[in-house]
């Protein structure tokens, strides 16, 4: 049952964040396997790890201030970063102040809250150098996902995130091949809506 609620908590997860970032129908189903299939033990041990459950996400500080939320986030506790970048990024809209939280964050030493924290500042569509910058930067994470999902959240800043279009190219000679997959989709979507862009 437990395991079973994990696959659930994972598979809602990732789904909303395809969506979310906007990426082509094609290639959502890819990303979702190859996510799910690296994915669940890594998420497994660091949750075993620390004692929580991703389907907690949504009762964990409900009715949390942004305040405590930026607070948690630099808490010693894994669980507590997790879902503090997690809860940020479910806010209709971030303040530059939660903006900046969440780029203090962005090189936390766990992939759990460095992937949420790229989701919360993908879903935001702040076009800000700092986040176009942060983002960038997570382009070369070590972990796969991280690098996955920085990737797909420049999928949705189209003509804006133009600059990240060189790193984007190293990426299709990652060691992953849906990285390098999504990585040509974006790249090549950066490129066309920078020429879209400039005809206007």
């Amino acid at each position: 049952m437990r395991e079973l609620r994990l696959i659930i908590g994972i598979v809602v997860i990732l789904i909303s964040t395809t969506t979310m970032y906007g990426l082509p129908p094609e290639v959502v189903p890819d990303h979702l396997d190859m996510m799910m299939k690296s994915t669940y033990v890594a998420y497994d041990t660091a949750i075993r790890d620390v004692h929580f459950e991703i389907s907690e996400m949504r009762d964990w500080q409900k009715d949390a201030t942004v305040d405590v939320l930026l607070n948690e986030l630099k808490a010693p506790k894994l669980e507590s970063r997790v879902q503090a970048a997690y809860r940020l990024g479910e806010q209709k809209a971030l303040s530059a102040e939660s903006i900046n939280g969440l780029l203090s964050a962005i090189k936390d030493k766990s992939f759990l809250v460095r992937t949420n924290v790229i989701w919360a500042l993908g879903k935001s569509k702040v076009q800000s150098e700092a986040v176009l910058t942060g983002l960038i930067g997570a382009l070369t994470d070590k972990n796969e996902h991280v690098r996955l999902n920085a990737t797909s959240a420049l999928y949705g800043f189209g003509a804006g995130a133009r600059k990240a279009i060189p790193e984007l190219k190293k990426l299709m000679k990652d060691d992953n091949e849906f990285v390098r997959e999504v990585a040509q989709v974006v790249s090549r979507h950066l490129e066309e809506s920078t020429k879209q862009n400039r005809s206007k």
